[in-house]
């Protein structure tokens, strides 16, 4: 489906009913990747699953107008209020999705009855994250086989568990999503206007809603450490740090994401009687 939002032709898809959660993917990734990760876990429950594609990403198209990462914030505070206006949603982002979240949440506090934050970035410039060295805790020798050379070198730089079955998940949910990124859009914003203009991290109050993060101790992307400064902005918080697990933590771990995943959202549902 698509959407007008100013100039820009948005590319979103929605599943089920209940409980809006909006869903932001990662940078060089699509709707696709938090659908992968959300459907097989709350795909039965009274969620509505709100999946849309960023600009320079997936099918959204006429993105000229988006010149920062405010623009982007601005977009899908748009979106929303189209999409479910006025109504009280949740959120959940995925690592740069993470750091969107935080700030889409900033602009709509009093909407927001909760938010999941997977792997999520807590500082837009690399060089201020707390990384792990990286590291493979688990190679299939027959794994090359099953991919061509420039695949390999993509899903080696962020890949702990390389298996046959994380990477066919890799494949499905995020190197596919590459085919469709503007590069050369997505470049230039990650050069110059990946940050937003005001502290997405800065709260006045604490935050009363329900939240959930999750990290894979070896992700060498964003981290783990970084988000524990994080949590004292709210008030109910789980945390989790998954070891085995790099920044595709949800289909590297994915049992013990999965019931992670599925145990919050089930309390969250039962907290707003939405059973």
């Amino acid at each position: 489906m698509y959407i007008d939002i100013n100039d820009v032709r948005v590319h979103y898809e929605i599943e089920g009913n209940g409980i809006p959660l909006l869903c932001i993917h990662g940078y060089y990734a699509d709707h696709r990747l938090m659908k992968g990760m959300m459907e097989a876990i709350i795909g039965h429950m009274n969620i509505k699953r709100i999946y849309l594609d960023l600009p320079g990403m997936g099918l959204t198209e006429n993105y000229s107008s988006i010149k920062s990462a405010d623009d982007f914030v601005s977009l899908i505070c748009d979106f929303v209020d189209e999409i479910i206006p006025e109504e009280r949603f949740l959120i959940a982002g995925f690592s740069y999705g993470g750091y969107l979240s935080r700030a889409v949440h900033k602009k709509k506090r009093e909407l927001v009855d909760g938010i999941v934050l997977v792997c999520p970035a807590i500082y837009s410039d690399r060089k201020m994250r707390e990384l792990p060295k990286q590291e493979i805790l688990l190679l299939d020798e027959n794994i090359d086989d099953h991919f061509t050379e420039l695949e390999k070198v993509a899903f080696n730089k962020v890949s702990v568990i390389q298996d046959v079955k994380v990477y066919e998940r890799y494949k499905k949910e995020i190197l596919v999503s590459n085919g469709l990124c503007d590069f050369k859009f997505l470049v230039r914003m990650l050069k110059n206007n990946y940050s937003v203009s005001f502290d997405v991290d800065h709260i006045e109050s604490l935050y009363e809603m329900p939240a959930l993060i999750i990290c894979g101790r070896q992700d060498s992307v964003v981290g783990y450490k970084d988000a524990f400064g994080i949590l004292s902005n709210y008030k109910h918080i789980d945390y989790h740090v998954i070891d085995g697990a790099g920044h595709n933590v949800h289909f590297e771990r994915e049992e013990l994401f999965n019931s992670i995943v599925l145990e919050w959202f089930e309390r969250v549902i039962k907290r707003n009687g939405k059973e």
